[in-house]
């Protein structure tokens, strides 16, 4: 099966909102005048973001839902993606079972596959994703202020623990597999906390990374309590200093970290419940341009590896 066949068999679908989708040169799509597109993108390679025997179920997935996620971190409405994928080969069951990954979470937020490329190489998916949201309501991160409380989605470390017994030849926990392999972005989270996030980033590099780009972008430091982060119950089976390590610099999460002023406590302890989802009071946003951790009203010193990097 050639190139485009494989395009029309596996990812071609009719549109409903886009004005053209695959099919032509460009594909075409009309945002509304009272809102900015959003776009972001994202590649995964094989080997450094997947294991090669990875669920190519699960390697669609994740490789939209990274993209969605840093939608959500901007308080965008997922809309619209593209795919560039690179195949080793014309395996057919593969490509199969990862459309069906793909198209599974887009399903889910009514995204559509406008375009993309198709070539010949070494595993890598490349996608591009489009979300609107209303002029002048886009989170960033560089609106924090001094006082502001830290918070974050869900719970964390449970990637790193799997990643770390994979890379040990141990089969990790079933949360922590899914957490790792199949994240599930906070849109709605992201959405209804437009006027509410004074600064809001997604964690994919680790907590720590992701929180400095943040404190970075907004000429701030903070406090970080330490005693107060929702570690995943899996991490249960280390001690507890390896643990909020794994909480503190694991990647890969796709939680989002974000500020507010304190007034917003009972708004956003009320979206919590509505969402079903633990947001965690972690932290407070200072003026003096420095990382501080406490554990139980204690120092905490903070481990050197803050998270992931290419390079």
């Amino acid at each position: 099966m050639g190139e485009f066949e494989i395009i029309n068999k596996f990812f071609r679908r009719q549109v409903k909102t886009a004005v053209l989708g695959i099919g032509d040169d460009c594909a075409l799509f009309s945002p509304s005048d009272l809102n900015c597109i959003a776009v972001t993108t994202d590649t995964l390679v094989n080997g450094v973001h997947f294991f090669p025997e990875t669920d190519p179920f699960l390697i669609g997935w994740k490789s939209l839902a990274v993209n969605i996620s840093d939608l959500a971190a901007m308080g965008a409405k997922p809309k619209y993606f593209t795919l560039a994928l690179t195949l080793p080969e014309n395996n057919l069951q593969f490509i199969e079972s990862f459309a069906k990954g793909i198209h599974t979470l887009s399903e889910r937020y009514e995204m559509e596959l406008i375009g993309g490329d198709t070539t010949r190489g070494n595993l890598v998916i490349t996608i591009t994703a489009f979300g609107e949201v209303p002029q002048n309501l886009a989170v960033k991160r560089s609106g924090a202020k001094p006082g502001d409380d830290i918070w974050v989605t869900g719970d964390l470390g449970a990637p790193a623990l799997a990643l770390n017994q994979i890379l040990n030849k141990v089969s990790p926990p079933g949360y922590s597999a899914m957490k790792l392999n199949a994240p599930n972005p906070r849109v709605d989270i992201g959405i209804n906390l437009r006027n509410t996030a004074s600064a809001m980033i997604d964690i994919s590099d680790g907590f720590l990374a992701d929180l400095e780009h943040i404190l970075d972008a907004s000429n701030v430091g903070c406090e970080i309590f330490i005693d107060q982060l929702p570690l995943a119950a899996d991490l249960s089976v280390l001690e507890p200093r390896k643990a909020e390590e794994f909480a503190l610099t694991g990647g890969d999460e796709y939680e989002l970290c974000f500020t507010a002023h304190p007034k917003e406590r009972a708004f956003i302890r009320e979206l919590a419940d509505k969402a079903s989802v633990n947001i965690s009071l972690v932290g407070s946003i200072t003026k003096e341009t420095r990382i501080k951790a406490t554990s139980n009203n204690r120092p905490y010193k903070l481990p050197l590896r803050k998270g992931y990097t290419h390079f």
